[in-house]
């Protein structure tokens, strides 16, 4: 064990599990600094596409896009709470959800969509300012259901399975294929 003497004329023992543990903190705080900045340049970088193309979701998903003023809106909360346990289901249906808010920030699934991107969707799909909105787009591309109030998984599930391709991906997966 050794004494070390402190700026104040103090000394305090060190003893090496007193080093090892100063060591070990320091790497802890160097190691969460660069998760930290490795996070926020992901956020940067991957999270905030200048813009959202229907396009690139045609014949690969099906979106329900919601538009509220904001996250207070009750509507949009009885939405998220409806949502908020069927991410299977909506996973096996290959649904996306988009979130399209005036005041905060929106969404396509888990990226978050800059404000042009948003303002893109609010023009593409006429949602009109203070307006909640649900859209149902099929993976063609077109709009299969457009309603002014939360749907709940128990309207989406139904409707959904009923298209034509979503029957075929049925009857496919339960073939095994």
């Amino acid at each position: 064990m050794q004494k070390r003497v402190m700026t104040d004329g103090s000394s305090v023992n060190d003893n090496r599990h007193t080093r090892r543990a100063r060591r070990t903190l320091a790497a802890l705080f160097v190691g969460l600094t660069f998760i930290a900045f490795g996070v926020a340049s992901m956020t940067a970088q991957n999270q905030l596409p200048e813009s959202f193309n229907l396009r690139q979701h045609r014949w690969k998903n099906r979106l329900l896009i919601t538009f509220a003023a904001s996250v207070n809106d009750p509507e949009y909360v009885r939405q998220q709470r409806s949502l908020e346990e069927q991410h299977s289901g909506m996973a096996e249906r290959d649904l996306i959800y988009v979130v399209v808010l005036e005041n905060g920030a929106s969404r396509a699934g888990e990226s978050l969509l800059s404000s042009a991107a948003a303002e893109s969707l609010r023009k593409n799909f006429d949602a009109q300012p203070g307006e909640f909105l649900s859209i149902l787009v099929g993976k063609d591309g077109g709009v299969k259901m457009r309603e002014k109030k939360a749907v709940s998984p128990a309207q989406l599930h139904p409707l959904i399975d009923a298209m034509p391709m979503r029957r075929d991906e049925m009857q496919h997966r339960r073939r095994g294929n």
